[in-house]
């Protein structure tokens, strides 16, 4: 017999609400994150037997609005690429990666503008 999960919303020491119960773990983690995506908040696996939290999950539900930094062009991720990578120490990859990161955003280029994906 499958031992059996309650999924909880909120948070364990705040007034958790049950929400469902399931059997097996790896069920009831698949099933925690699947109402996690359908209803945004905070979820948690309790096992009953052990009276100990297994897993927890936040997702956030952010309105297009919202978006707290502009898109960014090619070049300006290319550039904070360069100064993290200088910053970290890593001079000597730098200009490897950047070469690299430049042929991708061609290729990404080339195929959007011929509508190839």
């Amino acid at each position: 017999m499958q031992k059996t999960f309650d999924i909880f919303s909120g948070t364990f020491e705040e007034n958790p609400s049950w929400v469902a119960t399931v059997g097996g773990l790896s069920n009831t983690r698949e099933r925690m994150e699947q109402i996690a995506r359908e209803n945004p908040g905070r979820y948690f696996i309790f096992c009953p037997i052990d009276r100990t939290v297994l897993a927890a999950v936040e997702t956030f539900k952010i309105k297009p609005t919202e978006s707290r930094h502009p898109p960014l062009s090619a070049e300006s991720v290319l550039k904070k690429v360069e100064i993290f990578l200088l910053h970290c120490g890593e001079l000597r990859h730098a200009a490897e990666i950047m070469r690299a990161s430049n042929r991708v955003i061609m290729q990404r280029t080339r195929r959007t503008c011929l509508n190839v994906e």
